[in-house]
C-alpha cells in the first residue's frame, strides 16, 4: 500500500520484529544517532561528490537507497536527475525522512517507505543502489547482507551500486587505549584475588576452582575485543595488508552469510624497535558504478 501526502509508503514491508526495534533499529531511529553519522564529512562528502558528481548516470534514473536514515542520500540522487527514488528505512527515522524530502521540495520525486528491504515489494526495478551501509572494521553492522539482498531483488542487469567495492585492511599500531586495556586487565585479576580471599574470609568458601573461567572472561572482555579508536600516522608501525576485497556487484549473499567461519592469512612487517600493542583494521570503499553504468 502507498500512503497519502501526510502517509509513510509501506509497500507491503513489514515492520522488524519487537525484539530488533528494541536494539539496533531504535538506536537508528534516534536523530542524535543519526546526527553522529552526518557529522562524518568524510563519508558525507565522499557520497556527495559520488552521486553528484556523475550526474550523467543519475539523470533519469530509478534509484534505491537501502537503510536511507535522514535521507540525505536520496536527496542527493534526486538532484543529481533521478526519476524516482525509492529510500527505505526501517526504523522510526523514516517519519524524519519524509519531512525532510519534503522540506527540500523533493517529495513527488524521493518515496520513503518504512519496513524491510527483505519484504518490502516496489513496483519496478532499480538502475542504481545506494546506501551508507559501513560500520566498524567494514562489517561490524552488518548492513551489507541487506543491501547484496537488495541487488538480487531490484537490480536491473547492468545496474550499478554506490560503493560499488570495498576493501579492509590490517596494520600493526600502538595507541594508548591498549596500555589502558592491559591495566583495566591487571585490575581485574587483583580485585579477583579479593574476591577470593573475602569468600574464604566470610563464608568459608573456596572460590579458586573458577579461577580458569574468571580468567576466560578478563581476557575476552579486555584483550581480545575490539575498540573504536583515531591514530594518526606515527601509531601505524608498519604497511598495511589487504585482508579483504569485495567486489558488491558480483559477491554472492551466500558468502557473507558465512563469512565469519572463513580463515584469513596474512604477512604483517612491523617498524624496528617498535611495540606493537594491537592491530588496527580499516577500510576503502570505490564508487565505481557498473560496466554498464561506470562512473566517473
Amino acid at each position: 500500500a502507498t500512503g497519502g501526502r501526510d502517509q509513510l509508503s509501506t509497500l507491503d514491508g513489514q515492520s522488524p520484529a519487537e525484539e530488533d526495534k528494541e536494539t539496533y533499529f531504535n538506536a537508528y531511529g534516534l536523530l542524535q544517532e543519526q546526527m553522529t553519522m552526518l557529522q562524518d564529512k568524510t563519508r558525507t562528502r565522499a557520497y556527495e561528490r559520488a552521486i553528484l558528481g556523475n550526474a550523467a548516470c543519475f539523470k533519469g534514473a530509478v534509484v534505491l537507497d537501502v537503510g536511507c536514515g535522514t535521507g540525505v542520500l536520496s536527496i542527493f540522487a534526486a538532484k543529481a536527475g533521478a526519476r524516482k527514488v525509492y529510500a527505505i528505512e526501517a526504523s522510526d527515522m523514516a517519519s524524519a525522512a519524509k519531512m525532510l524530502v519534503a522540506a527540500n521540495g523533493l517529495g513527488d520525486i524521493v518515496e520513503v517507505i518504512q519496513g524491510m528491504t527483505e519484504t518490502v515489494q516496489l513496483p519496478e526495478k532499480v538502475d542504481i543502489i545506494i546506501s551508507e551501509w559501513m560500520g566498524n572494521f567494514l562489517l561490524k553492522e552488518a548492513m551489507l547482507d541487506t543491501v547484496l539482498l537488495a541487488r538480487d531483488r531490484f537490480l536491473k542487469p547492468g545496474g550499478a551500486l554506490y560503493p560499488s567495492h570495498a576493501t579492509l585492511y590490517l596494520a600493526p599500531c600502538s595507541h594508548g587505549c591498549f596500555s589502558q586495556r592491559w591495566q583495566q586487565y591487571v585490575d581485574e585479576h587483583w580485585a579477583w584475588r579479593t574476591f577470593l580471599d573475602e569468600m574464604h574470609a566470610e563464608y568459608r568458601l573456596d572460590y579458586g576452582v573458577l579461577a580458569d573461567r574468571h580468567e576466560s572472561e578478563a581476557s575476552e572482555r579486555h584483550l581480545q575485543s575490539w575498540d573504536w579508536a583515531t591514530l594518526n600516522a606515527t601509531q601505524v608501525l608498519g604497511p598495511a595488508v589487504r585482508l579483504l576485497e569485495l567486489d558488491l556487484l558480483s559477491v554472492p549473499l551466500e558468502r557473507m552469510l558465512t563469512l565469519h567461519q572463513e580463515e584469513f592469512d596474512c604477512s604483517i612487517s612491523i617498524a624496528a624497535n617498535s611495540t606493537v600493542g594491537g592491530f588496527c583494521g580499516f577500510f576503502d570503499v570505490a564508487f565505481r558504478g557498473s560496466p554498464e553504468r561506470p562512473a566517473e
